[in-house]
């Protein structure tokens, strides 16, 4: 495997975690300091798959996350 592939592959993965970092940052430093954003994060994580595995389009899988995630 060329060294670039390895470099995307693990920046993929560090955009996911690096988005729940943020969102975490931003509600506690705003005050409202939420334990919850683990399991929404893994809820939502849960629902893509679920649809990616069933044979939806990755936008519907993405938005259905997102769907979840927001509720």
């Amino acid at each position: 495997m060329r060294s670039s592939s390895r470099v995307g592959i693990t920046s993929a993965g560090c955009g996911t975690a690096g988005a729940g970092a943020i969102g975490a940052t931003l509600v506690i430093a705003s005050g409202g300091i939420d334990l919850s954003v683990g399991s929404v994060t893994a809820l939502s994580s849960v629902v893509a798959a679920v649809l990616l595995r069933d044979g939806s389009s990755p936008l519907v899988a993405l938005l259905g996350g997102l769907a979840t995630g927001a509720v």
